[in-house]
């Protein structure tokens, strides 16, 4: 058997326009079953009848389908767009528009009204906007000259020729205590640059890492320098920034992830 709004369809199709409409609350009372047995026979008779009604009463059932969504949200989705889309031309300004020769009766029933949202000024077109940017743009600048300018007269100290630096070459630590005790410490000036012998014994690695600290334990006072050994030995230049006191270089032999301490090298940096 067809149900209700099946039927309810057949008869808008067939069924010509004309006769005694309803209200639209009636409509709406008929659906929600509030009427009383005669007066729901009267609509029911008038529905069998009339086009206009039927399919008014349908766009009612499809549009209840929809939760009436909160204000703040976006447009309803397609389906419900649609709906109202069908029955909005027939309710206007809190009366209904029905057909012609039926007394129009107020809609009980408040329905969601949708208003466009209020504009907004965009960020980049609000008037204070471009004088704060000007104002941090030259704040940036100006940081960054003065930035520019203490790093060149540093790059200038330190890219000047070096007078009477020294070489000094280190011995590992094991191999002087192997010899006979820990002997006199070798001392340096500052800004030397240091020869590092590798250990007799260690294992050979594809490259190393040296890192300078303190003799007394610490951080290291440097970035460690890592590269290969060239003919059984490694460079490292001291920068003059170094203080001076007792320091030693860590060795570590570096393979892939793997890294060995390999010896310790001590020296000492004189003052001057």
């Amino acid at each position: 058997n067809p149900s209700f709004e099946e039927s309810l369809r057949v008869v808008a199709a067939r069924r010509p326009r004309g006769g005694e409409h309803p209200s639209l609350a009636d409509l709406m009372a008929y659906r929600a079953g509030e009427l009383a047995a005669r007066e729901e026979d009267h609509v029911q008779e008038h529905l069998t009848q009339c086009r206009d009604c039927a399919q008014l009463l349908l766009d009612l059932m499809e549009f209840e389908q929809f939760p009436q969504p909160p204000a703040e949200l976006a447009p309803p989705d397609e389906r419900t767009d649609a709906a109202w889309r069908r029955l909005r031309p027939q309710l206007g300004g809190g009366e209904v528009a029905e057909p012609s020769g039926v007394h129009s009766g107020p809609v009980e029933a408040p329905l969601h009204e949708l208003r466009p949202r209020p504009s907004r000024v965009p960020v980049w077109r609000r008037p204070a906007l471009p004088w704060a940017l000007a104002a941090g743009l030259a704040l940036c600048v100006a940081g960054l000259g003065w930035r520019t300018a203490t790093l060149s007269g540093k790059v200038d100290e330190l890219a000047a020729p070096r007078a009477g630096f020294s070489v000094m070459d280190l011995y590992p630590a094991s191999e002087r205590l192997r010899s006979g005790g820990p002997g006199e410490t070798p001392a340096v000036g500052r800004g030397a640059v240091l020869i590092l012998d590798l250990p007799r014994d260690a294992p050979g690695f594809p490259a190393y890492e040296m890192e300078v600290v303190p003799a007394a334990g610490g951080d290291p006072v440097l970035e460690p320098v890592r590269g290969p050994a060239e003919r059984g030995s490694l460079t490292l230049e001291l920068p003059v920034s170094v203080a001076a006191g007792s320091y030693a270089v860590r060795l570590h032999g570096v393979e892939g992830e793997r890294r060995q301490l390999l010896d310790l090298y001590p020296f000492v940096i004189t003052p001057g």
